[in-house]
């Protein structure tokens, strides 16, 4: 049922059938500190969607750069937006087959899309796909949110959901080590609203903490809807 989802992903999931700019200026924001220094880096983008973090590595100079998917509409899409992107119908054998080749891997939204018992095999393959230092972002909704729902069950695809804890969990058990977890920041398009929103929401965030506190219950401390990790091969 899944497949036939990813088969035309952009035209069941997104609302426009076109590049997202708040997107990109919320990957530009987050991601850009950990571009890779050198400009002939492998770069691989792991699920595009829209082709947002493959016109950013684009933009900035990378000419190694490029995406791959499960999905022919997600292919079409982004090669329509002359972006590099192939279609790869087994994203897992595809990493196994480029053993430590590739410098920087971005995993965007895609890892809670991955049935659980496959995670970790999943996780394995990315880490041998990568060169020695090699690095990895990825980035997933925050089931310690608390609308965290909204976030996990808006795609019908997401299977597996996680927690800053539970992610860095499977990355270290894959392999990684210098794993770093963060808050994704989502206003980084500027404006009055999202001025105030960022104004307003710390309070949100400690009243969720704290409500936890008093009852006894566990609180991660990324408490926002979207965080990420980065994790460095060894």
């Amino acid at each position: 049922m899944a497949n036939e989802i990813f088969d035309h992903y952009i035209s069941s999931t997104f609302g426009s059938e076109k590049p997202c700019p708040v997107k990109r200026a919320q990957f530009l924001h987050n991601y850009s500190p950990f571009f890779p220094p050198n400009k002939d880096a492998e770069c691989l983008d792991i699920g595009p969607g829209r082709g947002e973090m493959l016109a950013l590595l684009k933009s900035a100079g990378y000419t190694h750069s490029y995406g791959i998917d499960i999905s022919p509409e997600v292919v079409n899409f982004c090669q329509d937006h002359n972006l590099n992107c192939k279609y790869v119908p087994d994203t897992q054998q595809f990493l196994l087959s480029h053993p430590g080749q590739i410098d920087f891997i971005t995993l965007l939204d895609v890892l809670e899309h991955i049935e659980k018992k496959e995670t970790l095999s999943f996780l394995k393959a990315v880490y041998l796909s990568l060169k020695p230092g090699g690095k990895l972002i990825v980035q997933v909704p925050n089931m310690a949110a608390e609308d965290a729902s909204l976030y996990f069950f808006d795609d019908f695809t997401h299977v597996a959901g996680f927690t800053s804890l539970s992610l860095k969990q499977v990355l270290l058990t894959a392999g990684f080590s210098q794993i770093s977890v963060r808050p994704m920041e989502m206003f980084c398009y500027g404006g009055v609203k999202e001025a105030l929103a960022k104004v307003i929401r710390p309070c949100f965030h400690l009243l969720t903490k704290l409500r936890r506190k008093i009852i006894g219950a566990h609180s991660p401390d990324i408490v926002t809807p979207v965080f990420f990790a980065e994790a460095v091969k060894k």
